[in-house]
């Protein structure tokens, strides 16, 4: 009988827990020094979270002798960040149905949460400017799952001009953890994700 309320406990206790209302709030800014903020409130106030917030990078010569070589390095490495950034972004859109599905669960757990505020802008290149309006066009018929949400102000800028992902966002938002299990799980191991996944995987080991 004790094994049976020990069990009944690890179900239930957990259950009970993912059913508390958690409350965030975020921040992110790619221009300032204190990219991002955020605030977690959880169990009726009792547990309140502020996680450290992420800086920006410094500057080459803050960090490091004023050498040109190692300047030159950290240039080219981040070149081959951005380039396999982009790649990776690529093979994602080009796994069949994934955006569908992404989109899908983007939208359920929008649905379900309650938003006070939201608001973000998404600015992205890639290295060839055909590239870019390939992927923007790929995901412009998607972004209009966003657009049709309530209370949620989202844009999407293609950059032809320079490589990277600039983000913004401010969001307070009240969601139900227990809500989010099914569709989570429902997309993690569908076979478009798990193909995405692969594809990214072999970009970033080559």
């Amino acid at each position: 009988m004790t094994l049976l309320y020990i069990l009944i406990g690890i179900i239930v206790v957990p259950l009970l827990l993912l059913a508390i209302p958690i409350h965030i709030e975020y921040c992110y800014d790619h221009q300032v020094r204190l990219k991002s903020q955020m605030r977690i409130i959880w169990l009726f106030g009792l547990v309140r979270i502020r996680p450290t917030p992420s800086e920006r990078s410094k500057g080459t010569a803050a960090r490091f002798t004023d050498s040109r070589v190692k300047e030159k390095r950290k240039l080219h490495k981040r070149s081959r960040q951005k380039s396999k950034l982009g790649k990776a972004l690529l093979a994602v859109i080009s796994s069949e149905g994934l955006l569908r599905h992404l989109f899908r669960l983007l939208y359920e757990l929008l649905s379900d949460a309650k938003i006070k505020q939201l608001k973000a802008c998404v600015r992205f290149g890639l290295d060839d400017p055909a590239d870019t309006g390939r992927l923007y066009g790929s995901l412009a018929p998607a972004f209009s799952i966003l657009y049709a949400i309530p209370r949620v102000d989202f844009v999407a800028v293609p950059l032809f001009d320079r490589t990277g992902v600039e983000t913004d966002i401010q969001a307070r938002v009240r969601v139900v953890p227990i809500y989010y299990i099914k569709a989570v799980l429902l997309f993690v191991f569908t076979k478009e994700s798990l193909q995405a996944a692969r594809a990214v995987i072999r970009v970033y080991s080559s």
